[in-house]
């Protein structure tokens, strides 16, 4: 696969919730988030796990492969991120130890405003808006 000029996945996206992890690991060492991105890149960051991605994509699929560490372990696996029809993203992790996880995630807005295309690069303590906050409900 190649990127699609209309993929609709791609972009930065909160981690909100998980079937596995509760609240307090998701935002362990900073705010839950996976970042699909154009030339086939993209990073996660979920409790103490830091991973890139090698992405694949449809317009509404991503398919990837993670490389990463846990702690300090190091982990690999695969994933499937997919837009539902109301335009939510389910992102299924699949560990190669064997473990899989389901995260729900939303559009991270705040990193989709034209300044941070310009290059502007909020700090961690600018980002310390609570989930709600962010939860603007778009078209």
């Amino acid at each position: 696969m190649t990127y699609p000029a209309q993929c609709k996945v791609l972009g930065r996206w909160l981690i909100f919730a998980s079937d596995t992890w509760d609240e307090d690991y998701l935002d362990l060492l900073e705010h839950a988030a996976i970042a699909l991105g154009a030339e086939s890149r993209g990073e996660l960051a979920v409790g103490d796990i830091q991973a890139s991605l090698d992405l694949e994509y449809s317009r509404s699929v991503a398919l990837f492969r993670f490389a990463g560490f846990n702690e300090k372990d190091e982990m690999t696996g695969s994933g499937l991120a997919e837009l539902g029809d109301d335009g939510s993203l389910e992102i299924q992790l699949s560990f190669d130890n064997g473990d899989d996880v389901l995260l729900t995630v939303r559009r991270d807005w705040l990193f989709q405003l034209p300044a941070v295309q310009l290059g502007f690069t909020p700090s961690k303590s600018s980002l310390a808006l609570s989930r709600d906050a962010l939860a603007i409900s778009r078209p």
